[in-house]
């Protein structure tokens, strides 16, 4: 049996795909977030900031979604 050399290479085996609710974690959030300039991993994340996450809370158009331990549960078709 032959042996590959393992080898870094730009093709990923697979995603990891994972999502929050809409307006579930905003910009300013004592968390701490991630925008366009802060993406890279390792790079600092911006600062919680209260007055720019109420800024961001009232820029909603709806409530936040947030999902039922059901729905979390829920898993898509083809799926165990």
């Amino acid at each position: 049996m032959s042996r590959q050399p393992f080898e870094f290479n730009n093709v990923p085996l697979g995603y990891l795909v994972t999502f929050r609710g809409h307006g579930t974690w905003l910009h300013g959030d004592s968390r701490g977030s991630v925008d366009r300039l802060h993406n890279r991993y390792g790079s600092p994340l911006i600062p919680p900031n209260a007055k720019w996450l109420e800024h961001n809370r009232n820029e909603l158009k709806h409530p936040p979604v947030k999902l039922s331990a059901r729905q979390r549960l829920a898993r898509g078709r083809g799926y165990p």
